[in-house]
């Protein structure tokens, strides 16, 4: 598979997403969520970015740092 399809087969697959959630979203009319709820969310999310930043961190340092290229062992 060519690049360029790769990327057609992904930009379809997130379009789709979105479509889906959307929809979700709009047959949900009026929720009201809970300042509890909000809070939830919120930390859910920063927690999220939180480990989804330090991960990426550890695998650029590790990169740089030589240490992937000791784990081979060939």
């Amino acid at each position: 598979m060519k690049a360029w399809q790769i990327a057609l087969v992904l930009v379809g697959s997130m379009a789709a997403v979105i479509g889906v959630v959307a929809y979700a979203w709009i047959q949900m009319g009026d929720v009201e969520m809970s300042s509890g709820g909000i809070l939830a969310m919120v930390g859910g999310v920063l927690v999220s970015l939180a480990v989804g930043i330090g991960l990426m961190a550890l695998v650029f340092y590790s990169n740089r740092s030589g240490h992937d290229d000791d784990a081979g062992g060939h």
